[in-house]
């Protein structure tokens, strides 16, 4: 069956549409003591250059809930600088470049931005484009040469959903929809020479050249047949290769795009080593461009016995399309999770309390993928009771850790509490009160000159 009307259009929106004024403002900012901007006047003048973060690192916290931005300092973990009137498209999580900039969308304004930090910690937007969002971001992915982001909108019971394909020199957007197959959500993988875009347009995943589509070409030249019931995907810049998260009891669909269009290779399963239930929902490609962590929290028919769950590590080798299950602890544990050169952060709780868990992230090493350190944290207020449905409660902790691996955060949610951990010592080091609560979790990274991308998908 043809699908030639799967994708419907293509809207092109050139340069960066508007900009935060920075020089005097900023300066006058950090002269009244800590730095807030907002967003500005619709003819503000383009940025001088996209880079300008400085060396880092600092905290990024955003929540959705009251539209800000906060950012704060690492070490000394004080709040340097706040925007306003950002809405942080925490489904979307975002992306770090080398050179500092900070990508994600910005689902209020229905923008791609990319944030910079200066070293004095005062955040700045220093790019944007108009993009169609559909009031929320579904995912998005990088190309491995680094030259486009891909960014899918989330429209709600729609019947079409859009790629932004944006260029990241000129930071201009090119915006294609497409007809959804089933009421799914839009991922977009960019690989190859010319650049590929394949589309996962539920239960089928098309390719085509990206220069092509563009002008207007909408046969694809492949569509491959995939599992329903997707959350996110990753790419294995290795081997060319795509991978799609699929439904409980399936596993990543593994596509070969090395000939350009995309051929179906295998499955690599959830349920392995006597271990069933859930799906990595938020893959993280580790270091070494070679394994992918995930946290695996089985679906529950009864929500009362969250406290009784175990929780467990799915690693993936794409390599060899095989993959392990890790038990790690029972209860519950976030789906947001941070990852360093040597370790893994997860955090959640159970009937014994609340727990930072730092995950060996070295696969030479005999504890590979196990837990390796647990660090006792704040309960949030608003957490479930064991026992009792977990529905309506704050179990989302959500953890961001330094490249270096130094120092973790671990957010306790709806308190408006940060607690910073000392990786190295095993301790909190301190409480960071955010001006707002975080409810659900909220959203954090850490933002750091320098640091090369491996994974190709936000998080």
């Amino acid at each position: 069956m043809t699908n030639r009307a799967s994708i419907t259009s293509v809207t092109k929106w050139r340069g960066s549409r508007r900009t935060v004024v920075a020089g005097a403002l900023g300066a006058a900012a950090v002269a009244a003591g800590m730095p807030r901007l907002g967003r500005t006047q619709e003819n503000a003048p383009p940025a001088a250059s996209p880079v300008g973060g400085g060396a880092g690192p600092h905290l990024l916290v955003a929540d959705r809930n009251v539209d800000s931005i906060y950012v704060y300092s690492i070490p000394g973990f004080e709040l340097t600088g706040q925007l306003d009137d950002i809405g942080f498209g925490i489904h979307g999580g975002s992306f770090l470049l080398e050179d500092g900039r900070l990508l994600f969308a910005d689902t209020a304004n229905d923008e791609v931005v990319a944030l910079t930090v200066s070293e004095e910690g005062v955040p700045e937007i220093a790019q944007r484009v108009a993009a169609n969002l559909g009031g929320n971001v579904a995912w998005i992915s990088a190309d491995p040469g680094l030259t486009h982001l891909v960014v899918g909108s989330l429209a709600e019971d729609a019947a079409t959903q859009f790629l932004n394909v944006v260029d990241l020199d000129g930071f201009a957007n090119t915006v294609l929809e497409f007809r959804m197959e089933e009421p799914e959500e839009i991922h977009g993988w960019l690989l190859g020479d010319p650049l590929h875009l394949h589309v996962a347009v539920g239960g089928r995943i098309d390719s085509y050249v990206l220069s092509d589509l563009v002008a207007g070409n909408t046969e694809p030249l492949a569509s491959v047949p995939v599992d329903l019931g997707s959350h996110g995907g990753a790419t294995d810049g290795r081997n060319q290769r795509l991978l799609y998260t699929t439904q409980p009891g399936s596993g990543y669909d593994v596509l070969d795009v090395a000939a350009g269009p995309a051929e179906y290779l295998t499955q690599i399963p959830w349920d392995v080593d006597g271990l069933a239930g859930g799906r990595n929902a938020r893959p993280r490609m580790l270091r070494d461009g070679r394994h992918i962590f995930g946290v695996m929290t089985p679906g529950l028919d009864d929500p009362s016995r969250w406290a009784e769950t175990m929780v467990s590590n799915h690693i993936a080798d794409v390599d060899d399309l095989t993959a392990v299950r890790l038990p790690i602890d029972i209860g519950t544990i976030g789906y947001r999770w941070g990852l360093s050169e040597r370790h893994a952060l997860w955090a959640g709780y159970n009937a014994d309390g609340a727990k930072a868990y730092l995950l060996d992230a070295d696969p030479a090493s005999d504890t590979f993928g196990t837990a390796v350190e647990t660090i006792d944290i704040a309960m949030p207020s608003g957490a479930a009771t064991p026992g009792e449905d977990y529905d309506g409660s704050e179990f989302y902790i959500m953890t961001a850790i330094t490249p270096d691996g130094r120092y973790g955060f671990a957010t306790i949610s709806g308190d408006g509490l940060i607690q910073a951990l000392d990786l190295d010592a095993g301790t909190v080091v301190a409480d960071i009160p955010v001006p707002s609560p975080l409810a659900g979790g909220g959203y954090t990274t850490v933002v750091q000159a320098g640091v090369e991308p491996v994974e190709l998908w936000a998080r």
